[in-house]
């Protein structure tokens, strides 16, 4: 089952993270990459850290990127380009007094790749901690 996924994209280089919950854990698929994490903020934590060495290239050179992030059923766009179809949008959308909607209303546009990746940080930790996302 899907915990979460990222998909980042970066003047033509793109990284993608899954975090799924097989049978005895947590496991991490980093571009085919595996990696076992012990919790799902130690998974967050882990594709974080993949992702963003793609996203200092837009910050350090300001060319475009997106970062989408999906979880719990929900696909998050950020970024100046169109979120890319690995990740396709869609899903359901959230009500403006939702905790993730506040969340997610606290990235502005403009507010740059790292900033993005820390509001998903956010989001997915919300997500995961709660019910919402069955174990």
């Amino acid at each position: 089952m899907e915990v979460f996924a990222m998909h980042a994209h970066v003047l033509g280089a793109s990284r993608f993270v899954v975090c799924r919950r097989d049978g005895t854990g947590l496991t991490l698929d980093r571009d085919g990459d595996p990696a076992v994490a012990h919790s799902v903020d130690e998974a967050a934590s882990q594709a974080a850290r993949y992702i963003r060495e793609l996203l200092v290239r837009a910050q350090r050179q300001e060319h475009l990127w997106s970062l989408t992030i999906r979880v719990g059923g929900i696909s998050i766009p950020y970024g100046e380009r169109p979120p890319m179809p690995v990740i396709p949008l869609g899903g359901r959308s959230l009500p403006s007094t939702d905790l993730i909607s506040r969340i997610y209303a606290e990235y502005r546009e403009g507010d740059g790749p790292r900033k993005a990746l820390e509001n998903g940080l956010r989001i997915i930790r919300a997500l995961t901690s709660s019910s919402r996302v069955a174990a």
